[in-house]
């Protein structure tokens, strides 16, 4: 399942979306501006997928960074709350 509404395919967070989509084939994927920023600069991402399951914490944030990494890059931020379980959740 994808966010109940997606983000435009123009902005950040559209990017962001797309892109993790193609790399992780997520369930669910909600990826929300933080701190009432509405650019996009400051993220909280949710990604459930298998793609996680049987990864380490470490590996799953390594996962959805290496997919977003030119966004890291240059102007994002992800807000850094986050918690795991065996079925793949990652919050950011």
């Amino acid at each position: 399942m994808m966010s109940a509404v997606p983000n435009p395919p123009d902005t950040v967070m559209g990017t962001i979306e797309k892109k993790l989509s193609d790399a992780l084939a997520p369930e669910r994927l909600e990826v929300t501006p933080t701190y009432g920023d509405p650019q996009g600069a400051h993220v909280s991402i949710e990604v459930v997928s298998s793609a996680f399951e049987g990864m380490a914490v470490v590996k799953r944030h390594q996962a959805v960074y290496k997919v977003i990494w030119e966004e890291l890059a240059v102007s994002l931020n992800v807000d850094s709350n986050y918690r795991f379980c065996s079925r793949g959740i990652c919050f950011f």
